[in-house]
């Protein structure tokens, strides 16, 4: 009777089991709708981590057992995502296009960017705790004396007593700043009240031609086309060896000198230096769009140029992103003339007083001495304003242009500034008028 009963129950058993599997193969292959009956239902993201993330707070975020690897593919011009854990996929691979990948790229450095100034203005808005100023019976006493059995002396002094309490803080008077942000700075403008207004180069360079401000950083490209307007200051400029801007692309090339003169090259603005130590390397080149700076290195890697001449930070950052150098324009400008390179300089209005020229002059001497006196302290007023936020960047594009042509050109700076208009006279076939270039 036992042996029947277990024979049975075994039976029993064998069809649940049966059954059991069946329903869970049928689960397993079955698309059907989600029975998730919880008020925030939890699922796992399907897709690239950039586009699709969850926005429910109840999703725990990745463990840190998940590796990301991003790989270019160059003949598919993807960017593929893989996740996992050891050797195991965790999730199945994603992809990105170029121009999706270089999209997300720019929002993040602009969420960056954005996210870095905030927090460098709320730390200059932060109030600051000054100490209170407290007195104590002894000052006075100091001060009026002591009487008999420690009274105190009845002193009616005639006149008055001045103590100055001061406290650690600074003070600069710059108008793109918050009030309290204000207090932050440390230079004496000694009266003078500017207002500082921020461009790219080939615009500054279209205003000095339009004589539009009183003062201006300009490329010397455009120096001969507003020197009828303006003088050059002796402080201020970028004036340097190995400081000049670099020809790339995405891959090398040998005949560069015959190549050039057949391809499309990007340049950052017509009026600009960069554009005249181009020209003098490759005079025959005729195929030029010109761009602003900093949107150089996406258009030789997205294929609308062939090549690209780039200047200030992206001279540290093009080899990330798979560039090559071709030539070094200022390494050639140095060779055939032996002159330091002219970047940029200061301008002023000839139409300004004598006297005033000379005292900004001075001031910006004493601003770029002040500066070295602090680096490698970066003023957060630099910081806020650099388009590329890497601290690291920031002090080699200030070591590579701020040297002592920026404090004062000296015999040496104004020499090569003469250089560099004799070569834009032969290239332009042109006059220009040399005195009275720079403020006395």
């Amino acid at each position: 009777m036992l042996k029947r009963d277990y024979k049975r129950l075994s039976a029993i058993f064998l069809i649940l089991f049966a059954f059991a599997a069946t329903s869970i193969y049928a689960q397993d292959t079955t698309r059907h709708t989600s029975t998730d009956t919880t008020r925030y239902p939890i699922s796992d993201r399907v897709g690239d981590p950039f586009t699709y993330k969850s926005n429910n707070p109840f999703n725990l975020s990745d463990t840190a057992y998940i590796k990301r690897d991003i790989q270019y593919d160059p003949k598919t011009k993807q960017y593929y995502i893989v996740e996992k854990i050891g050797n195991s996929y965790y999730r199945t691979p994603t992809y990105l296009t170029f121009e999706e990948m270089m999209r997300f790229k720019a929002r993040q450095a602009e969420s960056e960017y954005f996210k870095k100034r905030a927090n460098t203005l709320s730390v200059l808005n932060r109030k600051v705790d000054r100490p209170k100023l407290k007195t104590y019976d002894k000052l006075f006493d100091r001060i009026f004396g002591v009487g008999p059995n420690g009274l105190k002396v009845d002193i009616r002094p005639q006149g008055n007593v001045d103590i100055t309490a001061g406290y650690e803080g600074q003070n600069i008077k710059n108008p793109t700043l918050p009030e309290s942000a204000r207090k932050n700075g440390g230079f004496d403008t000694e009266g003078f009240e500017f207002e500082p207004v921020l461009e790219d180069v080939q615009t500054l360079n279209k205003w000095a031609i339009e004589k539009k401000l009183d003062v201006s950083k300009i490329s010397y490209g455009v120096l001969p086309l507003v020197i009828k307007d303006y003088v050059v200051l002796n402080s201020g400029g970028a004036l340097g060896k190995g400081v000049g801007p670099l020809l790339i692309s995405k891959k090398q090339i040998n005949d560069v000198a015959n190549v050039m003169n057949q391809v499309a090259v990007a340049i950052p603005g017509v009026n600009t230096t960069a554009h005249m130590l181009f020209s003098y390397a490759f005079p025959s080149a005729k195929n030029k769009q010109f761009l602003v700076f900093n949107e150089i290195e996406n258009a030789v890697l997205s294929g609308k140029v062939d090549a690209g001449v780039i200047i200030h930070e992206n001279r540290f950052t093009y080899q990330d992103k798979g560039l090559v150098k071709l030539m070094d324009l200022g390494e050639y400008w140095e060779e055939s003339t032996g002159a330091p390179i002219p970047l940029g300089g200061i301008i002023v209005k000839k139409e300004m007083e004598p006297n005033i020229q000379r005292k900004l002059d001075e001031l910006i001497k004493k601003s770029v001495e002040y500066s070295f006196r602090n680096y490698p302290a970066i003023s957060t007023y630099v910081s806020s304003h650099s388009q590329e936020m890497s601290e690291d960047v920031m002090r080699k594009h200030i070591d590579l242009y701020v040297n002592n042509f920026s404090i004062d050109l000296g015999e040496e700076g104004r020499q090569a500034v003469h250089k560099f208009l004799e070569v834009y006279e032969r290239i332009h076939h042109t006059n220009i008028a040399y005195d009275g270039i720079f403020a006395h």
